[in-house]
């Protein structure tokens, strides 16, 4: 039995409220939409940084003071047996904007 190979075009409307795009920028986009809280895996896997470098950035009494949630900022900072928490987007905007710029990224 011979194969044919058959071509066609095919034409899709795509509703003017609707948008077309890839899969792996639609998981990006649905990452960035994210507002809740993480831990240090992700923060470690954000900033490309190790844990023991982070913690001992995010240690400093200055920063402590600007980030702890109990002074109004985004850092849960653990207690005897718990846990560091981040609130997620707060998280990405430092760093982003100040991790690496005003501390050289922990190092």
């Amino acid at each position: 039995m011979e194969q044919q190979m058959l071509s066609a075009q095919v034409t899709l409307v795509i509703p003017t409220d609707k948008v077309l795009i890839d899969k792996v920028e639609y998981q990006e986009l649905k990452k960035k939409e994210f507002d809740g809280w993480v831990g240090m895996k992700e923060f470690v896997a954000k900033s490309n940084r190790s844990a023991p470098t982070i913690s001992k950035l995010l240690k400093r009494p200055e920063l402590i003071k600007i980030l702890s949630v109990e002074n109004g900022g985004w850092v849960y900072y653990p207690k005897e047996g718990s846990h560091w928490s981040f609130h997620y987007k707060e998280m990405m905007e430092f760093i982003n904007k100040e991790f690496y710029n005003k501390y050289a990224g922990g190092e």
